[in-house]
């Protein structure tokens, strides 16, 4: 998940500083890249890591999946965090990890009753999907929903069906879907200004 944040802001922040139009395309590619984080999450997260693990950690196989989404909704709002960066507004990545912050509490609470693991990483799922409210509102006057709704709500299906787990051809339908119609995000890479402002 670092990586992939990583990777999103050091691709687009210089273009978004030297280029106009694209700061959808960096929504886009967050959206993108926590679909595809979600589906590596879920399907191939169990059979590489547990037999690393050993027997003793075969619990977690249920848990890798929804690990995996949880961070996969961090990625999500990276492309919201570097538009926003870009427009001088580093204020929205903070007020974003602040509300994470706040599901320590919950957290904490569910820990004190007796809850279970995935108690706490459903707590944790929760405030990282109001985290990502929160950065899309920060720059709702530089990239409009009509916008980005359709590839958002094809993102939020994929993380959706590796949750519940739903099937690898379900999810795998939802994330070529993300894919197709990260319009915007295809047109950035194909101009080519990109190639220009992007090292390599």
């Amino acid at each position: 998940a670092l990586i992939l944040v990583r990777s999103v802001q050091s691709a687009f922040l210089p273009l978004l500083t030297k280029a106009s139009g694209v700061a959808t395309a960096t929504v886009e590619a967050g959206i993108l890249g926590a679909a595809g984080l979600s589906v590596a999450a879920g399907f191939a997260l169990a059979p590489l890591a547990l037999p690393v693990l050993g027997p003793d950690f075969a619990a977690l196989g249920g848990l890798l999946a929804l690990l995996g989404v949880q961070q996969a909704l961090r990625v999500f709002r990276s492309g919201a965090a570097t538009v926003a960066l870009a427009s001088g507004r580093p204020w929205v990545s903070f007020r974003a990890d602040g509300v994470r912050a706040l599901g320590l509490l919950p957290a904490a609470v569910v820990l004190w009753r007796g809850g279970g693991l995935a108690d706490i990483v459903l707590v944790g799922t929760i405030f990282e999907l109001l985290a990502g409210c929160v950065a899309f509102a920060g720059i709702r006057d530089r990239v409009s929903l009509a916008a980005c709704g359709p590839v958002a709500a094809a993102g939020m299906a994929t993380c959706l069906a590796v949750w519940i787990g739903a099937g690898t051809v379900t999810a795998a339908l939802c994330l070529v879907a993300t894919v197709c119609l990260a319009r915007n995000l295809h047109r950035a890479v194909g101009a080519p200004r990109f190639g220009r402002v992007l090292p390599g």
